[in-house]
């Protein structure tokens, strides 16, 4: 066990480096200086960013099984589901891999056989393979020695081969099943039918996520424009639209998959709208395109709102503004507006 005081408190974890696996027990601290992570990836008992396996071995039988370790979450997944598509391609298939997730996340792989397993949960476990690979879900970090700018399924890719330059493009697509497309449809009939768009503007953190009355300004943007709004999430938010509780990943990119657009920030709706190959309207905050959307199968615009208060853009640190989220709080709501309806209109002729 490894024990890291940082700012006071303590982090402990636990790491195999033999297998190239690094479990994060209690979580790395979210906001970190450029200075102090530094020097918290020169200890090589915190983390490994140059002992990857490396592609020219596999044919010689050094490495024939991965286990990748991937905690969370479903955006990171998709986007791992179709590098491993491009892996196994790649190697002809001679090695085999394994993913390791949380419950929810591994339910959108029920039709999927890109893995050789997948198996739920990430902790504790002994793992029958030649390496394991950990995905952090703060693998953004290792850009402090990459670039600011490198798409994380290039990062991915980088775990997997220890090799930039990911083979493009990606196939992002996911089977999906009869009986979750029956329940799609079903669900699409009660909101209009047609010319549905989806808008996911509320994420898993606070610099994903507008407050509800900006996304009652989105959807009445929507709405304005004849088209019929659905906010993709747990509970309602807002008061103009309808909300879409799907009870499985998998169930949620049905959905998206018979749906006309999306409308989101960073979050997992971003990667479903990869997935089901949909045009896509991007505001992005902490983040930027080069990162997220330019491998994007369909047409994406993204909308850079840190720019538009000349803030750099801080892969979710929060140094710039001190933790206030600027980006996401003080986004211009008639400049969304704007940014809405030129995307409607964009799309209105493909349809």
């Amino acid at each position: 066990m490894k024990e890291v005081v940082y700012q006071g408190k303590l982090y402990r974890f636990k790491a195999v480096l033999g297998h190239r696996y690094l479990a994060f027990q209690y979580g790395i601290p979210k906001r970190v200086s450029d200075k102090d992570y530094r020097i918290l990836i020169q200890d090589p008992d915190f983390v490994e960013l140059k002992d990857f396996p490396s592609v020219e071995k596999y044919g010689e039988g050094e490495v024939e099984s991965i286990a990748v370790v991937l905690p969370a979450a479903l955006g990171d997944l998709i986007q791992l589901h179709a590098v491993t598509k491009k892996f196994k391609k790649y190697t002809g298939n001679a090695v085999k891999v394994s993913v390791y997730t949380g419950k929810g996340y591994a339910a959108i792989l029920k039709y999927s056989n890109v893995f050789d397993a997948v198996h739920v949960g990430c902790d504790g476990r002994d793992f029958d393979s030649d390496a394991v690979i950990y995905i952090s879900p703060f693998i953004q970090l290792d850009h402090e020695r990459l670039d600011f700018r490198i798409h994380r399924c290039e990062l991915m890719w980088l775990r997997l081969t220890g090799k930039r330059n990911l083979p493009t493009p990606l196939d992002f697509s996911i089977p999906i099943g009869e009986v979750e497309m029956r329940r799609a449809e079903d669900e699409i009939h009660r909101f209009g039918g047609s010319r549905i768009v989806v808008v996911q503007l509320v994420g898993s953190t606070e610099i994903k996520s507008f407050q509800p009355e900006m996304v009652d300004v989105v959807c009445s943007t929507i709405k304005d424009l004849g088209w019929n709004p659905v906010v993709l999430h747990h509970h309602r938010i807002g008061s103009v639209a309808p909300f879409y509780s799907a009870p499985t990943p998998l169930d949620a990119l049905a959905f998206v998959s018979l749906c006309e657009a999306m409308i989101c920030t960073d979050s997992g709706g971003l990667w479903l709208a990869h997935a089901a190959s949909k045009p896509t309207l991007a505001f992005l905050g902490a983040t930027n395109p080069e990162a997220r959307t330019s491998l994007h199968p369909a047409y994406c615009k993204s909308v850079e709102l840190n720019k538009w208060i000349k803030c750099p853009s801080c892969f979710e640190s929060m140094r710039a503004c001190d933790g206030k989220i600027s980006c996401i709080r003080e986004a211009n709501p008639r400049k969304i507006r704007n940014e809405v309806m030129e995307f409607l209109y964009s799309i209105e002729g493909d349809l």
